[in-house]
């Protein structure tokens, strides 16, 4: 076991929700980053602008 499977265990079924509500709510916003990411990189690359294409999407990246 890991330590993380440890914490885990030791957690009450009203905390093991909590944590699964979180992670799913992390997740849906990751999944709205990536939708943004996917329409700002086709817009960019339809004009042809590779360079900004990737200096944008890693500033997006590690903005948020």
């Amino acid at each position: 076991m890991t330590w993380d499977q440890i914490n885990l265990a030791c957690l009450s079924q009203e905390q093991l929700d909590q944590v699964n509500a979180a992670i799913a709510e992390r997740l849906h916003y990751l999944q709205e980053d990536f939708r943004v990411i996917q329409h700002e990189y086709s817009k960019m690359a339809q004009a042809g602008l590779p360079d900004q294409v990737e200096s944008t999407l890693q500033w997006y990246l590690y903005s948020n």
